[in-house]
């Protein structure tokens, strides 16, 4: 698997991986304690996961609706 960086995207609410000793797993969680609604059985799958993530959050807002009508 290729190998993900993070620091590309600004991480302003400090997403991180998080590994659950109890139950073996990993986690994406943030500093203010939300966590995401996924668990991984690998490091690297949490860290692509938090990396598309981020990627998504720092794109541009679509624009929304229907595109105006030129007038001819």
């Amino acid at each position: 698997m290729q190998k993900v960086d993070l620091t590309e995207f600004p991480n302003g609410s400090g997403w991180h991986v998080v590994h659950d000793p109890n139950n073996m797993c990993y986690k994406i969680t943030s500093e203010k304690g939300q966590t995401k609604n996924a668990i991984f059985t690998q490091r690297s799958f949490a860290e692509k996961a938090l990396y598309d993530y981020l990627k998504k959050v720092s794109a541009p807002p679509k624009k929304v609706g229907r595109p105006k009508k030129t007038e001819v």
